[in-house]
């Protein structure tokens, strides 16, 4: 969601923008491509909110971030379809709390094959790891929803969850509606 409609309407200034889901820390860019990428958004005065996949990902999230930290912002998390061991990113995300904005990329997707009764559950398990993991760091989730909107919701609003970044919601419209009624709120990072 483009929040800059919503500061002007506040009244407030707009010195930035937010992409809130660019994944510049991808295996997929060249380097040459990144810092292409990185050097447009500073131009344009976009902040760049990342969140990696693997564990070369992360590391060079840190790594961006470390060097472009008036720019980069990095939440770490497990994607709903990533198959990997959940206790080696939870000691990740709490060795490197300071450097991270949230929790995230996580969520649920049940995007057909990944919605048998065993994926889905699994995908909630491992949602809810990271939901209690938010609280305890007092982290904002950033959250991946296909195909799975009233679930996601629904699972937020029972766990009390309100720092919310919905950055990819598939859901009806019905169901982002309770969301905002639930007052997600939209966070990103500091100026």
């Amino acid at each position: 969601m483009d929040n800059s409609y919503i500061c002007a309407l506040k009244g407030a200034k707009v010195d930035f923008l937010v992409d809130s889901h660019c994944h510049v820390d991808t295996d997929g860019l060249i380097e040459d491509e990144r810092n292409y990428i990185i050097e447009q958004s500073i131009k344009r005065k976009i902040k760049l909110m990342t969140s990696p996949l693997t564990w070369r990902e992360r590391q060079r999230a840190l790594s961006l971030r470390s060097k472009f930290s008036n720019w980069i912002f990095v939440s770490i998390g497990s994607h709903p379809l990533l198959h990997e061991p959940i206790e080696p990113v939870v000691r990740f995300i709490k060795k490197h709390r300071a450097d991270i904005v949230g929790i995230g990329e996580v969520g649920l997707d049940f995007t057909p094959p990944n919605n048998s009764e065993d994926v889905r559950k699994k995908q909630i398990d491992k949602f809810l790891i990271f939901i209690q993991l938010a609280e305890s760091t007092k982290l904002p989730l950033i959250v991946h929803s296909r195909s799975a909107g009233k679930y996601v919701i629904d699972i937020l609003i029972k766990n009390n969850v309100k720092k919310v970044v919905l950055h990819s919601f598939s859901g009806k419209a019905k169901y982002a509606a309770k969301g905002v009624e639930m007052v997600f709120t939209s966070v990103y990072p500091p100026p």
